[in-house]
């Protein structure tokens, strides 16, 4: 069977070869034979020579029905008019699109449906909307120009663009594939992807050429994976950290319907600089170094909150540099095998520790700019 068709009633118009239907019922099968695509409008045209059938009127599509059982709340249920089938298995319209699914929602202008490689393409205007699998979580939100969700792979394309937004969480991107398990989001990626987090009064920004998003199934974000030109920024009241590195990994760590940051590594040419900002006049006299660090590996952990560095770690010969804010204060810079570095409130540096030291200090009143240099 290829098809069944269901009416309540019709008929023909001789001289066009057409037949007109009333209360119709379009069962198409699925490969396995107990599930079917069922398709039904209350008017419908079908034109015997061209093999398609045409419904001006409202449409209502349902996904995946079991064989002789009526459908469930659970499947995809597709609302739309203008449509257009053919013989070949394809669905197509120009109309605004509807449709909801156990997970959650979503619409766009125009569709095409391939009933054989089981993929649907919103043409325009996409809004896309995941509830996760808790009721009370805070739904994923995406919009995009036109997406394609190829049911078979579990995965649905987003292009041009896409824009992603889940609470106080916000990306932005090129092209991007939203990679789907058991109907909810697992991991999006995303090609120059941009992505912003705000809250208590901090500023979390993170940039890369190719930006992998790992969600839970509560429909937070577990990791953040950046690589290429990957950057970090976290701005709070009194001091901005900038990260520049090749590869970045953040991991978080849930926390009631959010999750915080926990720990960031940055890899391959890392360079991180914190600088303290709104800086008071007339300049106190405790006003922190700028500091600009580098290695090819650096660790980072977070204070509880997530808002905070709480230590700093590199896996590899480092440098650091320290600019001072204050007059009169030396410009230092201290390399060695590996650092240990941990901090006070505002990302103040609190102690710093390392291997196989030298320093380099410039004091600002040396005209002749001549180097102090220690070993240890």
């Amino acid at each position: 069977t290829k098809v069944r068709l269901r009416a309540k009633g019709f008929s023909q118009v001789k001289e066009t070869n057409k037949v007109n239907l009333e209360g119709v019922t379009l069962e198409i099968p699925r490969r396995d034979g107990t599930h079917w695509d069922q398709i039904k409008t209350a008017t419908a045209e079908f034109d015997q020579t061209g093999q398609t059938l045409w419904a001006e009127g409202d449409v209502e599509i349902i996904m995946d029905v079991p064989e002789g059982e009526e459908p469930s709340g659970k499947l995809m249920k597709i609302n739309t008019s203008g449509v257009k089938f053919e013989k070949a298995g394809k669905a197509t319209t120009d109309k605004p699109v509807k449709f909801q699914f156990d997970r959650g929602e979503g619409s766009g202008v125009g569709a095409n449906y391939d009933i054989n490689t089981r993929e649907l393409q919103l043409l325009d205007q996409v809004h896309l909307v995941w509830k996760g699998k808790d009721a009370k979580a805070i739904p994923i939100e995406i919009d995009t120009k036109t997406a394609t969700y190829k049911e078979t792979e579990s995965v649905v394309f987003l292009d041009p663009w896409a824009k992603l937004k889940r609470a106080t969480l916000t990306m932005e991107s090129e092209n991007a594939v939203v990679k789907l398990n058991n109907g909810l989001i697992d991991v999006v990626d995303a090609k120059n992807g941009r992505g912003v987090r705000e809250e208590n009064g901090r500023k979390i920004e993170y940039a890369a050429s190719q930006l992998a998003l790992k969600f839970s199934d509560k429909g937070q974000i577990a990791k953040a994976d950046g690589f290429g030109n990957a950057k970090l920024t976290s701005t709070g009241p009194a001091s901005k950290t900038h990260v520049v590195c090749d590869t970045i990994n953040l991991e978080f760590e849930p926390k009631d319907k959010d999750t915080i940051l926990r720990k960031a590594w940055a890899r391959g040419n890392s360079v991180i600089q914190s600088d303290p900002i709104n800086i008071p006049k007339p300049r106190p006299a405790n006003v922190p170094d700028s500091r600009i660090l580098k290695a090819d590996v650096v660790e980072l952990r977070m204070r509880a909150n997530g808002e905070e560095i709480e230590s700093a770690e590199t896996h590899a010969p480092s440098e650091l540099e320290l600019i001072p804010n204050r007059p009169g204060q030396p410009h230092r810079w201290l390399t060695g095998e590996k650092f240990w570095m941990t901090y006070a409130a505002e990302n103040q540096l609190e102690t710093f520790r390392t291997v196989k030291a030298a320093t380099k200090s410039i004091k600002p009143a040396d005209k002749q700019q001549v180097p102090t240099l220690t070993w240890s």
